[in-house]
Formats: C-alpha cells, structure tokens, sequence
C-alpha cells in the first residue's frame, strides 16, 4: 500500500516534469516565431522606407529639372 502511494506520487511527479517541459518547449518556440515576425515587420519597414526616400528623391530631381526648364524659358 505505501509503496503504491510513492509509486503514484513518482507518476505524477514525472507526469508533471514532463508537462512542465513541453510547456518551457511551446514557450520558446512561441517566443521565437514573436522575434521573426518582429525581425520580418522590421525589414519590411525599413525596405518601405528606403522606396519612400528613392521615390522622394526621384520626385525631387523631375521638380529640379522642371524648375531649370522654366527658368531656361522665362529668361530667353
């Protein structure tokens, strides 16, 4: 009778520890798959920005040359 009670409660104890680590395991992988989307969220923002900054100076030299066109006009 008492060794099947210690017997038991080694069961559980184990039963335990191992719930314990498939917990620790799903954590980990959950926290992982948080810093990828975060890494990806953050290439993704940067790549955008870079587009924004291309674009800005693209808008930037057809304004330069239209300005250097006008003014090419009006002083002839």
């Amino acid at each position: 009778m008492l060794h099947e009670r210690k017997e038991q409660k080694q069961q559980e104890h184990e039963q335990e520890e191992e719930e314990a680590q498939k917990q620790e395991v799903e954590d980990e992988e959950e926290e992982e798959e948080e810093e990828e989307e975060e890494e990806w969220e953050d290439t993704k923002t940067r790549q955008e920005e870079e587009e924004e900054k291309e674009e800005e100076e693209e808008e930037r030299k057809r304004n330069k040359k239209t300005t250097s066109r006008t003014m090419k006009t009006t002083s002839t």
